[in-house]
């Protein structure tokens, strides 16, 4: 595990690891949200991927993924003022990101559930 360090005003936040692609975000309480946005058809970034309605496109093949079926992970944080640092495996790099704009999903959101699938 490595510890990386970044501003809070740096969010939302595209996390590099060897395997995912991490959203860093802050919920609607302020609090840091660390959603996994790695296609599961091909491992592709949904980061960079096109919205459509409650579904994100993969930029590499163009699947569909609902946005409630990303993973929240549950990462050892720890906030210092405006400064965030959390603990995850494999880091390489990271990049700032207007994905916020467009996903406010949450997986305690009752209003982005796929119980009528």
């Amino acid at each position: 595990m490595q510890t990386i360090t970044f501003n809070v005003t740096d969010m939302p936040l595209v996390i590099r690891t060897l395997d995912r692609f991490v959203l860093a975000r802050l919920s609607r309480q302020s609090q840091p949200v660390f959603i996994d946005m790695t296609c599961p058809h091909r491992g592709g970034p949904l980061t960079h991927g096109k919205y459509e309605g409650e579904s994100v496109l993969c930029p590499w093949h163009g699947n569909a993924t609902r946005l409630c079926r990303l993973q929240r992970l549950d990462l050892p944080v720890a906030s210092h003022g405006d400064r965030i640092s959390v603990e995850i495996e494999g880091f390489i790099g990271f990049t700032r990101t207007q994905t916020e704009e467009n996903c406010n999903h949450d997986n305690n959101n009752k209003e982005n559930n796929c119980d009528n699938e």
